[in-house]
């Protein structure tokens, strides 16, 4: 499976089922690498509130986009 997330992107959480997180929808955070695990995909994260959590986009977590590395300010 090939993410859609390269490491640096800048991206914002808009849902997580992750039942003991501090993260709230809104939080941003930049993109530390990507993987697979059990046959579906892994995003490693580090979020500005200082959580490492990895988003699960197979298991329900929801992440958006903000920017991408060498982006230029329109």
């Amino acid at each position: 499976m090939t993410s859609q997330y390269r490491r640096g992107d800048r991206v914002v959480l808009i849902a997580t089922t992750a039942p003991y997180t501090r993260l709230v929808p809104g939080t941003e955070g930049t993109v530390t690498g990507t993987g697979d695990q059990h046959g579906g995909q892994i995003i490693y994260m580090a979020w500005d509130d200082g959580s490492t959590l990895s988003m699960l986009p197979g298991d329900g977590d929801e992440i958006r986009l903000l920017t991408q590395p060498g982006d230029q300010p329109q």
